[in-house]
């Protein structure tokens, strides 16, 4: 058993071996995923703000330009007779909030008599962020 200092070759190895366990560490930290990345807010906010604007709109065509998925015709013209009736503003509250590929946005909607807040969602495809609209639900 030893009882002194250790030689100074094993003290530089001990310390090779400390600062690379240290630096692996450090890299497995930053390559874990994470909630969000920061470069990816402004995009969905970007993307965010286009939808309330479009839905503020009430045209489906416009709307199937930035959703996850397309409308049906008969999807599309309940979309378009809903929002000619309701007359509907939405607005964007907050940042949204990015978990992977896919984003969580507090939206207002107004029709003149009351307001509702809502989330809404975005997914992240390869060409950036879509609005995922559920048109199966309108009406």
């Amino acid at each position: 058993m030893r009882t002194g200092p250790w030689p100074a070759r094993h003290r530089t190895a001990l310390l090779v071996v400390l600062a690379v366990l240290l630096l692996a560490g450090a890299g497995v930290v930053f390559l874990l995923p994470s909630g969000s990345r920061d470069e990816d807010v402004p995009a969905a906010d970007a993307m965010a703000r286009e939808y309330a604007r479009v839905l503020s709109m009430g045209q489906s065509k416009d709307l199937a330009r930035i959703a996850c998925t397309q409308p049906s015709l008969a999807q599309a013209r309940k979309f378009d007779t809903a929002a000619a009736q309701q007359h509907t503003k939405f607005e964007v509250r907050g940042t949204p909030e990015l978990d992977g590929d896919s984003a969580r946005v507090k939206f207002v909607s107004d029709d003149g008599r009351r307001q509702v807040e809502l989330d809404v969602s975005l997914v992240k495809r390869d060409n950036g962020w879509c609005a995922n609209y559920q048109w199966a639900q309108v009406g």
